[in-house]
């Protein structure tokens, strides 16, 4: 009963583990939630609207269990407050750790091509408009952009077999991945729904443009990129419109994210929750 205890998961637990709520053996108790894929109705409906309700109401009994709730952006801050009831004094905002070694860097390589990149999976909520925008890459008929797309199980091979400016890499280790990154001309995420976005942030704090779909994606990580959409992408892509992106302003929405002032926070909501006085 004397020990504190901080939760550091995804809403994920409130479906899998909806009775983990230590009550019986801390004091005082901090969850992180991170988003809730759990509530979004992906394009196959498999998740059934019963099933969503139900967790939904294990979700409201675990969150209520907690001292105190760390949101991963504003917009889950929101969801907390509004549809689970948390006082917003209960919840704080905290973004993940971006650490130092995603900032700029130059690259130098033999491509004089403009190179747009993909680092990402493939899921349901990025796979549709990556679909869409590999349609559109194709139908532009500039020679000096190429598309280099990686990640583990591209299932789109067969439409980009045709086109050799599109070229899909393979999987990508994560230790490569900011040298990678800085050898982009613009980062492209294709993504309709992010609870963070974590490849955005890092693409900002390296002063790469970010192609960045308009879609449920928290407002600190799709500020200051050039938000493309159905209606205009291929004009940004003629008119190469992410050259316009005020990358200076994009490195600086990632400031609250570096290491040291994430844990300075941490230290701060730890002294308030943990000593009683709240």
């Amino acid at each position: 009963r004397n020990k504190n205890i901080h939760v550091m998961h995804t809403i994920d637990l409130c479906s899998t583990f909806p009775d983990l709520d230590f009550s019986n053996v801390a004091k005082a108790r901090i969850v992180t939630v991170h988003d809730f894929y759990p509530f979004i109705r992906k394009p196959d409906k498999r998740l059934l609207s019963w099933v969503n309700d139900l967790l939904k109401r294990k979700c409201y009994k675990f969150l209520k269990n907690y001292n105190h709730v760390i949101a991963r952006s504003v917009e889950a801050a929101e969801i907390l407050s509004q549809r689970f009831s948390l006082s917003p004094e209960n919840i704080s905002v905290q973004g993940p750790i971006i650490d130092h070694s995603y900032e700029p860097l130059k690259i130098y390589r033999k491509e004089e091509k403009v190179i747009i990149g993909y680092i990402n999976s493939f899921g349901w909520n990025k796979s549709t408009m990556l679909k869409y925008f590999i349609d559109v890459f194709k139908s532009i008929s500039s020679d000096d952009i190429e598309l280099h797309i990686y990640g583990k199980g591209f299932p789109f091979g067969d439409v980009i077999r045709s086109d050799p400016r599109i070229k899909y890499k393979g999987f990508l280790d994560s230790s490569s991945f900011h040298k990678t990154l800085a050898s982009f001309d613009a980062y492209l995420s294709t993504s309709t729904y992010e609870g963070f976005g974590i490849p955005i942030a890092k693409a900002k704090a390296m002063k790469i443009p970010v192609l960045c779909y308009d879609g449920d994606i928290p407002a600190i990580t799709k500020n200051n990129t050039c938000l493309w959409d159905e209606q205009n992408l291929k004009d940004i892509i003629e008119e190469r419109r992410w050259e316009r992106t005020d990358t200076d302003r994009a490195y600086s929405d990632v400031k609250s994210l570096r290491p040291e002032v994430v844990v300075q926070q941490t230290k701060e909501i730890y002294d308030k929750v943990f000593s009683g006085k709240r």
